[in-house]
């Protein structure tokens, strides 16, 4: 099933709102942090699931 397109006035008023949208403001330092918190979730999360060893039958 194909959506309909869209008529043109509306995708020149969602490019219109798009442009005059703000750019998202970021922290830096909240950057980091994300990171630094995500790395170490992930490396708990590997410590405590460890992969099972992958034994290849013949």
């Amino acid at each position: 099933m194909e959506r309909p397109t869209p008529p043109d006035g509306y995708r020149r008023a969602i490019e219109a709102h798009r442009q005059a949208a703000p750019p998202p403001r970021t922290d830096p330092d909240i950057t980091a942090a994300v990171e630094r918190q995500t790395a170490a979730m992930r490396e708990l999360s590997r410590r405590a699931f460890p992969e099972p060893d992958v034994v290849h039958g013949t």
